[in-house]
């Protein structure tokens, strides 16, 4: 299916408000990790010396992935999904905050473990924002909704990195853990934004 062919489908999709809001607060929290991710890895390989402690900031923040996105999916299943969201969101914004403060003399260990938590946290959004879907979607515009979904997710982890390899060639770490907390933050606003909006374009 060409792109021209997608467009009316992709119009459908963003009309419904809910939808429209949760996936730019995904997008700009999407992109904050990719900034925290980068952050981490600086931090830890200037500190530790060795690719080895780089090499364990990244690990810490893929292993929740692997060892808890199920779990996550039946907490999503459960739950409210914008609450989860914007749970997960602010999350982000708080972790930012406690990056800040331990980065540059907080052991590697605890800085590991901080991106460690900043993951789990994050686990429970993926399934949260693919949940949101059905629920604000008419059926010819779920494939719609799903592919734009994932076309977000992957743009902002690719832009979230690039930006926090930038911020911190020309500004240093803490600048970009501030972009971070922002990203997260705005982000965090769409969900409020979405939860407020109620539950009119639900099913």
């Amino acid at each position: 299916m060409s792109v021209k062919e997608q467009s009316p489908g992709l119009r459908r999709a963003l009309r419904h408000p809910t939808f429209r809001l949760e996936l730019i607060g995904y997008s700009l929290v999407s992109a904050s990790m990719g900034v925290a991710t980068v952050v981490v890895s600086v931090a830890m390989f200037r500190r530790g010396g060795t690719p080895g402690w780089a090499t364990l900031g990244v690990v810490a923040r893929v292993a929740p992935f692997v060892l808890l996105s199920a779990f996550s999916g039946a907490i999503a299943d459960r739950h409210d999904q914008r609450q989860v969201l914007q749970l997960a969101f602010l999350a982000q914004a708080a972790v930012a905050g406690v990056l800040a403060l331990t980065v540059s003399s907080a052991p590697l260990l605890f800085v590991a473990a901080i991106g460690f938590l900043a993951n789990t946290m994050w686990t429970i959004a993926y399934p949260s924002m693919a949940a949101v879907v059905p629920r604000t979607m008419d059926t010819d515009e779920m494939s719609s909704a799903n592919g734009l979904l994932s076309t977000i997710e992957s743009l902002a982890w690719i832009a979230g990195p690039g930006l926090g390899g930038l911020l911190i060639t020309t500004s240093g770490v803490y600048p970009a853990i501030a972009v971070q907390a922002v990203l997260a933050l705005a982000g965090a606003g769409m969900a409020t934004l979405a939860r407020r909006g109620g539950r009119r374009d639900e099913h």
